[in-house]
């Protein structure tokens, strides 16, 4: 079993929410209709990606 220090859940919080930042003001660049479209384009590529390697680039 692992397990995170009290400072290394600190540091994985504060990544996250750096990262969450960075993302919304990405995607504020996008209408709300682009947003959606976005999300929907993202699921429909997860969804089908376990069918292959997704690691490694043709």
């Amino acid at each position: 079993m692992l397990g995170l220090s009290d400072q290394g859940r600190e540091v994985i919080k504060d990544a996250f929410t750096a990262h969450n930042a960075r993302e919304s003001e990405w995607a504020g660049a996008l209408s709300r209709d682009e947003q959606e479209t976005l999300i929907a384009l993202l699921e429909k590529l997860t969804t089908h990606s376990v069918h292959f390697d997704a690691r490694h680039r043709t």
